[in-house]
């Protein structure tokens, strides 16, 4: 498999993390079985003690490729699940990888931050896309919705000061450190206190985006932190993840929570045609942000892999890649406004529908598996249910096919 550049509408690429978490602990984890493992065959295995070293997976004594592993979970909590969003800091890179913590400095050339753990980074400027400054209120700034993010970048290829009142100051980056942000706008070099900023969106224009590897892990950590980690090396004492851009990051002692596997047998679902039912109010276009971190949780406390975000009413239909044998998905789905959501969900391959459900309630997380081989498309289907309405939100989560190595 060769590599190739990340597409630039993908936000918070890294995000790819499995769906086994209830409130904030892995989902079937006993403290004599704390890890549980989905293999690509649909076998699910559990163990006490999860290492990683080059391209392999190690369950206790088990060793196993990456490309026999859907995902992993580690008992434990991930930090901020409960907490307001503005109250923790983030660093968003190129690659859609976003490491908590506090940004403390930038000097031209690059960013400091500073983990939760204590370790520091320092982070080349053309590697990140933008960030968050702790403590500036969960509803405040467009750096709480990614997605708003994105169409403020189509303004113009300026570096944006993000007010926590509200507004944007766009010019060029010169630097910034605990006290103020330095910018250099058409009216001359300014200074902005900090404390009056929700965070910095850097221009897209100086940006150098990694490639993706043939191979690699999405790790979730238990700050809360997401990585695609091209290289990964842990073990009970802590350990190494290197991300596609080659950035080195730390590992803590017990602080993978989550990983998914992608490698040429476990391939992401490609980019879908799109049917729209129709709507009173019509219905926009699926959110392909491969995470829904920004719109609505689609699970209280649960971590969020990408996938795709759409409105009830909506068909996704994707092409079956040669050779796949099985098509993995999760589902969930939030209402549009208050607690009651309900939708009817199907998943049809060459239009014969091979799995579906009613009455699907906001909250629930539904792991599916379909047979696709010989199949030339799969298309998966979102209906408002009896008490729901078309503005009920689903989300088709970490789909992926499955292809039998040679």
């Amino acid at each position: 498999m060769t590599s190739r550049p990340l597409p630039r509408r993908t936000v918070l690429q890294g995000a790819a993390v499995a769906c086994g978490f209830a409130g904030t602990t892995a989902v079937g984890a006993t403290r004599a079985e704390s890890v549980a493992i989905r293999l690509a065959d649909g076998s699910e295995a559990t163990g006490s003690r999860l290492w990683a070293e080059g391209a392999t997976l190690r369950l206790d004594d088990r060793p196993l490729p990456w490309g026999d592993v859907l995902n992993a979970t580690v008992a434990g909590p991930v930090a901020g699940d409960a907490e307001p969003s503005g109250d923790r800091g983030w660093v968003e890179l190129t690659g859609g990888d976003r490491l908590i913590g506090t940004p403390t400095t930038f000097d031209g050339d690059a960013i400091g931050l500073e983990r939760p753990d204590g370790t520091t980074l320092s982070l080349p400027a053309d590697r990140v896309r933008g960030m968050r400054f702790p403590g500036a209120g969960a509803d405040v700034g467009p750096l709480t919705k990614p997605h708003r993010l994105a169409l403020l970048r189509d303004r113009g290829a300026d570096d944006l000061a993000l007010r926590s009142a509200g507004g944007r100051v766009g010019g060029e980056l010169l630097g910034f450190d605990e006290s103020a942000v330095r910018l250099l706008t058409a009216a001359g070099e300014i200074a902005l206190p900090r404390a009056d900023l929700a965070g910095l969106a850097l221009t897209p224009d100086l940006q150098t985006p990694p490639e993706t590897p043939a191979a690699f892990l999405s790790v979730l950590l238990a700050d809360g932190s997401h990585l695609t980690a091209a290289e990964l090396s842990f073990d009970e004492t802590g350990g190494t993840a290197v991300t596609a851009a080659g950035i080195e990051v730390p590992l803590a002692a017990g602080a993978v929570r989550g990983l998914s596997a992608f490698a040429p047998t476990v391939r992401d679902a490609g980019e879908p045609s799109v049917t729209f039912a129709a709507g009173p109010a019509g219905n926009p276009p699926p959110v392909r942000n491969r995470t829904v971190t920004g719109r609505r949780a689609v699970a209280a406390g649960r971590p969020r892999p990408r996938g795709w975000g759409v409105w009830s009413g909506t068909t996704l239909t994707v092409p079956v890649p040669p050779g796949a044998t099985a098509f993995d998905v999760n589902l969930a789905l939030a209402a549009a406004a208050g607690e009651l959501a309900e939708a009817d969900a199907q998943i049809a391959v060459d239009d014969a529908v091979q799995w579906e459900r009613s009455g699907l309630r906001a909250g629930d997380l539904v792991p599916i598996r379909v047979d696709v081989t010989n199949a030339i498309n799969v298309s998966l289907t979102v209906l408002p249910g009896t008490l729901g309405g078309v503005q009920d939100e689903a989300f088709w989560i970490a789909p992926r096919f499955i292809i039998p190595a040679p």
